[in-house]
């Protein structure tokens, strides 16, 4: 009756139903199972616990009460009872291709990069048709260090060529070849909502002033908060698709008779980018939301920028062509919850470094790299800032980290969840140098820095996600905050400390700089974007 109630959407009274079941056969391990499970759906994790655990203890090979706790416990954050219980639910049922991916997305969220991609590849290796595992690979390969940008591509343009080949393109109806007409852009996203993928797209949205364009959003989440309704007031058609399929999903788009299609995800979750396999748009491309190539060449262009994505071997890095904007690809948005005022540590005070980065960004050699930086300059901390960091094993995990490269705990600050993003804000307060990551940069987390008076050290590598914070700083006239190897990123660090005077003046001046400059101009980038736009579409049209 429970199951009935719930799958008709009588969610309370299958609950009811379910909790009298549970308690009239307290040792039947499928109804502990199904009662956790009943819980867990609702969101109702603490409540769901109990009986999950209780079924595991009356049956533990049942793998899928392992299964849920690990779903369970990934959700709260405590990301090692969360790969304790994949563990055990994999013991009983090795072929569980999807608890392998989610605990490749655990391993990934503690840090563990290698053990991510290798989580993922086995997933595939069970399962070689399982998008869900084949983008998280893709996605992981960013994170982890040694690995060659020419392996990465191969990765990505062998992912692309196998889904075109098993996708026919759809009979687009005939469309005007007029290089100057009145253009239907269409926008496919699962983060239109507080992300900062929208943070960077609104922008766009809030600046253009073309009346010779249309903009159609397609959002692939159901997620809907004050952001959303920003991208509703600023856009002229807002659709929801996330419960269409990725050939119906085509199909809308078909129908709408958008000229210019752009994806917005990449390989990142809740992508749909299998659905510009079946181009339902003469001209597609992609923009902000994933750091590299789609591998798919039935997307024509990448926006990017010079500095991003320097001409030449960048080139070789894509299936599709790269256009760069001239002034930057990115545009920030300053957080209305930041502090009006920039208030900085006092020069008496300890010199503080800081890294807001997930923990999936912080690999074993930035990790030495701060170390070396700490021991080089003589009293000053170093305060990490991350959410993963609430679960008590991976904060001591990291510590740990640092201890093996020489550097006392006491020098170590580490924080996890702030209440409040003004709260949040407010942490920059009591920094006085922030730490990019490397080989995959911060970008929200880059700007969110600077804007809060902090100057940011990153490493420029050779690809376009080691290099978008060298991007953000040369837009700001400061290149020489860019490292070229890990020693270089200590010197710079070096100096400034050296100069605490000069450093505070730059400190109170980087608001000031920003607003001064493009990267926080939308009217001029929303001007550039859809130049390059138009451009593009001339470009489609005289071939």
């Amino acid at each position: 009756m429970a199951q009935l109630a719930h799958a008709t959407g009588a969610i309370d009274s299958a609950s009811s139903l379910m909790q009298r079941a549970a308690t009239n056969d307290p040792d039947n391990a499928k109804t502990q199972y199904t009662y956790g499970a009943l819980l867990l759906a609702q969101g109702l994790l603490d409540e769901a616990a109990e009986p999950l655990e209780q079924a595991l203890t009356l049956d533990p090979s049942l793998a899928e009460a392992a299964v849920a706790l690990g779903n369970l416990f990934r959700t709260k954050g405590r990301l090692v009872d969360a790969s304790y219980y994949y563990e055990r639910a994999l013991a009983v049922q090795p072929a569980l291709s999807e608890v392998e991916t989610n605990l490749g997305a655990v391993r990934l969220s503690q840090g563990d990069q290698q053990a991510a991609i290798a989580h993922h590849e086995k997933a595939i290796a069970l399962k070689p048709d399982f998008d869900l595992a084949q983008h998280n690979l893709l996605l992981s390969l960013h994170y982890a260090e040694g690995l060659d940008a020419r392996d990465v591509f191969n990765a990505h343009s062998q992912w692309g060529a196998k889904v075109e080949s098993a996708i026919a393109p759809l009979p687009l109806q005939a469309r005007a070849d007029d290089p100057e007409r009145p253009l239907r852009l269409g926008f496919v996203s699962p983060d239109f909502n507080n992300h900062p993928v929208s943070q960077f797209f609104l922008p766009y949205l809030l600046g253009r002033k073309n009346p010779d364009t249309s903009v159609t959003l397609y959002s692939a989440s159901p997620k809907r908060d004050q952001v959303t309704r920003a991208l509703v007031e600023n856009s002229d058609c807002f659709k929801q698709v996330e419960h269409t399929s990725d050939s119906e999903l085509a199909g809308i788009i078909a129908e709408d008779r958008i000229d210019i299609l752009v994806d917005l995800a990449g390989h990142t979750a809740g992508t749909r980018i299998r659905a510009f396999a079946y181009q339902p748009a003469p001209l597609q491309m992609t923009w902000i939301g994933y750091p590299d190539t789609t591998g798919l060449n039935r997307v024509s262009y990448r926006l990017t920028d010079a500095i991003a994505d320097p001409p030449g071997n960048a080139d070789k890095l894509a299936t599709e062509t790269l256009y760069r904007l001239p002034s930057g690809f990115l545009c920030y948005r300053p957080p209305e919850e930041a502090p009006a005022i920039i208030a900085k540590p006092a020069r008496d005070r300890p010199l503080t470094f800081a890294s807001f980065n997930n923990l999936s960004k912080v690999t074993e050699t930035a990790i030495d790299t701060w170390a070396n930086l700490l021991k080089g300059i003589p009293g000053s901390r170093l305060l990490i800032k991350a959410k993963t960091l609430n679960d008590d094993a991976v904060l001591a995990g990291l510590v740990s980290k640092f201890g093996k490269s020489g550097v006392s705990p006491d020098r170590i600050e580490v924080r996890s969840h702030t209440v409040g993003m003004e709260a949040h804000y407010a942490a920059y307060n009591e920094v006085d140098i922030a730490l990019d990551t490397f080989p995959y940069n911060g970008t929200t987390t880059t700007c969110d820095a600077l804007w809060m008076g902090v100057p940011v050290i990153c490493l420029a590598g050779d690809r376009h996600s080691a290099r978008v914070s060298a991007s953000l700083l040369t837009r700001l006239g400061l290149e020489n905050w860019i490292a070229n190897t890990p020693d270089s990123y200590v010197e710079i660090a070096s100096r400034a400390a050296s100069n605490r005077p000069q450093l505070a003046e730059l400190q109170q001046g980087l608001r000031s700089r920003m607003r001064s400059s493009s990267l926080v101009d939308a009217p001029h980038f929303a001007d550039e974007v859809e130049s390059a736009f138009r451009a593009m579409w001339r470009e489609a049209c005289s071939h």
